[in-house]
């Protein structure tokens, strides 16, 4: 825990560490991400900000970015002692200056760049307490892209049911742009996923938090073995306020498996990002935790046959520890 503001003092060791103490010292200073954002003195946009807060950038950012979080975040802890900002400040900056010399002697900071280099599934079985069955709980790393070992895929979605652009960084994006039909030029011709998902919530915008709508999977039956997409509303937006993930995201998890037990069909694999850690800035670690206790709880006493086994994805280093550090605190091993 940093308690003084300094990059140095918690020893940030690479491009990863940097990124997630930048994000700590935000946290200690009590402000969000979306203040942050809106921020006259941050020189960068939303979707970016939360790329280097969220440790999804290759490369250290520029020092004025840097600079200017910082900033904010020693003004709201340390306004009135203008001599430790300043000295606090520094150390940031050295941090940075080292980063950056180890990107210049090719290195990267000693963080994947991107999303993690390849596919790796680690499992851990658990036995329910009521009907005896054996059932898997684990992680799946990198790019979802690549993912073809489950058959449900969580879609982190808003409270209105409006999926992202296809142009966004995000989960829902990649699933509808996967999912739409193309042309032989490559150009969206059948928008499957979105258009199902408006039909099913129409008229019925906003859906309460936590409610969860299940859709086909359009072209990703094909491409990924995927055959349902439940989007579940992890994230409540407001107009002025941003986005933000609900306050309880544990439900979302026996939420997404009552409909997927609706589905009357057996062992099926349900894959789950980290709810609300994309755009809406929640914390990896928390949500996590969140999640893998919901999901341990829902496997040690369900005896329903319709879900085999239970999925997260790490797409980075940091959502990897975040969920290592989940199944260590629920008490499960991650073996291969």
């Amino acid at each position: 825990m940093i308690s003084t503001g300094g990059a140095e003092s918690a020893g940030a060791d690479t491009l990863g560490d940097f990124c997630r103490r930048l994000d700590l010292l935000r946290e200690e200073a009590g402000l969000t991400k979306a203040y942050l954002a809106a921020h006259n003195d941050i020189p960068v946009g939303r979707a970016r900000l939360f790329e280097i807060l969220n440790g999804r950038i290759v490369a250290p950012p520029r020092w004025e970015i840097v600079r200017a979080i910082v900033g904010v975040c020693l003004a709201a802890t340390h306004g009135q002692d203008s001599e430790l900002r300043s000295e606090l400040l520094n150390r940031w900056r050295r941090e940075h200056a080292r980063l950056w010399a180890a990107r210049s002697r090719g290195g990267n900071g000693g963080i994947h760049p991107g999303k993690l280099p390849e596919q790796r599934i680690f499992t851990q079985e658990v036995v329910s307490d009521v009907d005896g069955r054996t059932r898997t709980v684990g992680v799946v790393t990198g790019d979802i892209c690549d993912v073809r070992c489950a058959e449900v895929w969580v879609n982190s979605e808003n409270t209105e049911m409006m999926m992202a652009r296809f142009i966004d960084f995000s989960v829902s994006a990649v699933i509808r742009y996967l999912g739409a039909r193309h042309d032989d030029l490559g150009r969206i011709v059948d928008d499957v996923i979105a258009d199902e998902l408006d039909a099913k919530v129409a008229g019925r915008r906003p859906v309460p938090a936590g409610s969860v709508i299940v859709t086909g999977s359009g072209e990703l039956a094909v491409r990924n073995n995927v055959r349902y997409i439940a989007h579940a509303a992890a994230v409540s937006a407001e107009p002025g306020l941003g986005s933000r993930p609900i306050s309880d995201i544990g439900r979302c998890v026996p939420a997404v498996m009552r409909r997927v037990e609706e589905l009357k069909e057996r062992d099926l694999t349900v894959l789950f990002p980290l709810l609300g850690t994309g755009g809406a800035g929640g914390d990896r670690r928390e949500i996590a935790v969140r999640l893998v206790a919901a999901a341990r709880e829902y496997l040690r006493f369900t005896t329903s046959a319709a879900v085999s086994g239970i999925l997260f994805l790490a797409y980075s280093g940091l959502d990897l520890a975040a969920c290592q550090t989940a199944f260590r605190t629920a008490g499960i091993g991650l073996g291969r």
